[in-house]
């Protein structure tokens, strides 16, 4: 009886602690190994520069999670990352100033947790209060700019850090002593902040970590580290745990069922719940539209040479629907609505039709405008062929999404040429997407639509 017992209380006990993959704790799928009782919880935290928009901060946020899934299996602690709230973007021109929103209004929280062990700022008020314990604001060493202010040259790129002077004033508001970080609501305090010279990927900053025994650290302007490597199975494997929020994908996926006949049973593009279940192919077939992203409020001026007018941009549209023989064309754009009005006329003209996702103004604070993006993003990659803006970070997210449904590469790396007939229109680089031990798509032998043909 005594031994039954035993090992009933064992058998329960090892089920407590059993360690999934990644070695984290998941409110969804529950604790594993680095939240076993004993340990030390400690905590990174990091912002990004104010001035940098909605997608490359998700790309920023890629090389902390990678840095931390990483560490936390060396460290004999507790860590955990605590994403940033939202505050208002640049780009958010209907936002108010002040808003911080968590990452949980825009993404599926419980699945990034299923690579790394993150935690929303709320979390970290509940376990540690808002005074951070070490600040550093990232900055590259003074020859990166003599290299960049010189134009190129002979410069040294191995990896390194140090302690320095900040060269820049930071923008952070003192209060009581204590400096205040996030510019939203919800902030953090510190009463000491630093400034570190930096040169090296994320992976580096192991090294300021471990030469620290603070508890809670925070990174500011951490796009400084760059990827600890762009392109293989560990990003891939951190950019599907990147599911999006489930109101944003409900409404995306009943926009396309409405109004562009595409649902994900006759697309090809049903996925797994849990994103460590895909696996690798090119199967994919998408909804019956094109779907294409124009970018152009702030690249007109910036990149006046790579964005076509409307009426280049139209005829581009044109041929690609009679080559693809479609009718519609789903558009995600930051154009004003007289532009999209005179893009939509002369579409309509020769029998196309074109379709834009939109709210009432009483709506958009049920999605914000970060979810906006995110529902063109899904609705755009469900389609049966996709055309980007040349270099916009928004159509570089609209392309992995599409690697990771599954799409043929060449129904998805292409562009708008500044016009139609350009010779020397320069396709966008092809980043496919790797898996770890089942294979990977590094030459795509796929034939759907040859770029040059269309």
């Amino acid at each position: 009886m005594h031994l039954t017992r035993t090992i009933l209380i064992f058998f329960t006990l090892t089920l407590e602690v059993v360690l999934t993959e990644e070695s984290h704790c998941s409110k969804a799928f529950g604790c594993s190994g680095n939240s076993i009782m004993g340990k030390v919880q400690r905590y990174v935290l990091y912002d990004v520069n104010v001035g940098e928009g909605f997608n490359l901060k998700r790309d920023v946020y890629m090389r902390m999670a990678m840095f931390m899934q990483s560490f936390v299996q060396k460290s004999k602690d507790d860590w955990h990352l605590v994403l940033p709230p939202w505050t208002k973007q640049w780009h958010w021109t209907t936002e108010k100033l002040h808003v911080s929103y968590q990452w949980s209004d825009f993404f599926d929280v419980a699945s990034l947790q299923l690579y790394s062990p993150v935690i929303e700022l709320d979390q970290f008020y509940v376990d540690w209060g808002d005074l951070v314990d070490e600040v550093y604001i990232l900055q590259h060493f003074p020859e990166f700019y003599e290299w960049t202010e010189g134009g190129g040259g002979n410069m040294d790129w191995s990896d390194k850090w140090k302690l320095a002077e900040c060269r820049d004033h930071p923008y952070y508001k003192q209060e009581n002593e204590t400096f205040l970080f996030f510019r939203g609501k919800k902030r953090v305090r510190a009463k000491q902040v630093q400034c570190i010279s930096f040169q090296g990927s994320s992976a580096y900053l192991e090294a300021v970590v471990s030469s620290s025994k603070a508890r809670s650290i925070m990174f500011d302007r951490a796009e400084i580290a760059t990827h600890m490597m762009y392109g293989d199975a560990n990003y891939w494997k951190c950019r599907r745990s990147m599911r999006f929020a489930k109101h944003l994908v409900d409404a995306a996926n009943a926009f396309r069922a409405f109004y562009l006949n595409s649902t994900d049973v006759q697309d090809g593009t049903i996925r797994p719940l849990d994103w460590r279940e895909e696996v690798p192919h090119r199967s994919a077939k998408g909804g019956p539209y094109l779907g294409v992203h124009l970018r152009r409020k702030d690249f007109i001026y910036g990149r006046p040479k790579e964005v076509p007018s409307i009426v280049d941009t139209a005829i581009q549209i044109k041929m690609y629907l009679k080559r693809l023989k479609l009718s519609t064309v789903f558009v995600a754009t930051d154009m004003p609505t007289e532009e999209y009005e005179i893009l939509q006329r002369l579409l309509e003209k020769d029998g196309f039709q074109s379709v834009k996702f939109s709210v009432k103004d009483e709506e958009k604070n049920q999605y914000k405008e970060g979810g906006l993006a995110i529902i063109d993003q899904i609705v755009a990659s469900h389609a049966r062929f996709f055309i980007g803006t040349h270099e916009s970070t928004f159509s570089f997210r609209i392309q992995e999404e599409r690697e990771i449904l599954g799409f043929p590469a060449d129904t998805t790396f292409n562009r708008f040429c500044p016009t139609p007939d350009q010779k020397d229109c320069t396709s966008p680089t092809k980043w496919l997407i790797e898996y770890p031990d089942k294979g990977n798509f590094k030459s795509v032998k796929f034939k759907h639509f040859e770029t040059d043909e269309l």
